[in-house]
């Protein structure tokens, strides 16, 4: 017999792809209407990266920054948790503005420019290698109140145009960079609630492909709070997530007592307008 939680969810994606399918010719949906520009922005971007967010994921041939929460590292891509998360997109813009990745990563100029400019043999592409090795940045606390920030067109190495033989993501990736460089991108250490009690690995997949089933198979009542709390942390408290989390308290016994507890802590520390009736 189906999990009845998973069917629901498979029954309300298969409302979604039809409403989708109905506002194919729309070039703005109510999904936009009223959105910041700068959350506009990334809701575009996101909505298309999240068409290869499965074989990107943990992909290090082209990943463009080490994620290390806990003890565990991460390949990621900069442009897919950006657009996906306004806590990254701030941490990023200031890694930029400090040039994590070299001169490239904050020149007015395109990369393609400035790296013509450039003999591979000249003291300026050593130091340009040089930024990108060794930069290790730490983000102990993010004010979520301050995340209105600008995405930035990043002038990096890699590049969203992908060749059909390097869709191989996880453990499909053929990457040759040892243990010891991590191909001399820079590492960012951030700190989440109990990120192996609440299977972190699970958000971050759920960042890159949006599968609501895979992730909700990760809750239980005992990390659920911890779900919620990096949820918050990364600043990525929307009506998919709310629709997630109160269906998994739905169908959860009311003697675990997480009924209500997203509606709670979500709301008490968004913007959002969170009301469950209208959410159900």
């Amino acid at each position: 017999m189906s999990d009845p939680l998973l069917s629901h969810f498979h029954e309300q994606r298969l409302d979604t792809e039809k409403q989708n399918d109905l506002e194919d010719n729309n070039p703005v949906t109510d999904n936009t209407v009223g959105l910041p520009p700068v959350t506009y922005m990334a809701n575009v971007i996101a909505s298309q990266l999240l068409e290869r967010g499965r074989v990107m994921f943990g992909r290090r041939s082209d990943a463009n920054c080490i994620l290390k929460v806990g003890e565990r590292k991460y390949y990621v891509h900069v442009q897919m948790l950006a657009a996906r998360s306004p806590t990254f997109r701030r941490i990023f813009d200031d890694m930029i503005a400090n040039d994590a990745w070299g001169r490239l990563s904050n020149s007015d100029g395109s990369s393609e420019d400035y790296l013509g400019e450039l003999d591979p043999s000249s003291d300026d592409m050593e130091a340009c290698d040089d930024a990108r090795a060794y930069k290790q940045w730490r983000v102990d606390h993010c004010d979520i109140e301050d995340m209105n920030v600008k995405l930035h067109r990043l002038g990096l190495r890699d590049s969203l145009l992908f060749n059909e033989d390097d869709d191989k993501g996880e453990h499909g990736d053929t990457s040759e960079d040892s243990d010891d460089t991590d191909g001399c991108l820079p590492e960012l250490s951030v700190d989440f609630r109990d990120p192996e009690g609440s299977h972190f690995e699970e958000l971050l997949r759920w960042i890159y492909t949006g599968e609501d089933e895979r992730w909700l198979r990760f809750f239980t009542p005992e990390n659920y709070r911890s779900i919620l709390e990096n949820i918050l942390r990364l600043n990525m408290v929307s009506k998919q997530v709310l629709d997630i989390c109160l269906a998994y308290e739905a169908h959860t016994s009311p003697d675990q007592k997480v009924r209500g507890v997203a509606v709670d802590l979500l709301s008490s520390h968004s913007h959002m307008d969170l009301d469950e009736a209208d959410l159900m």
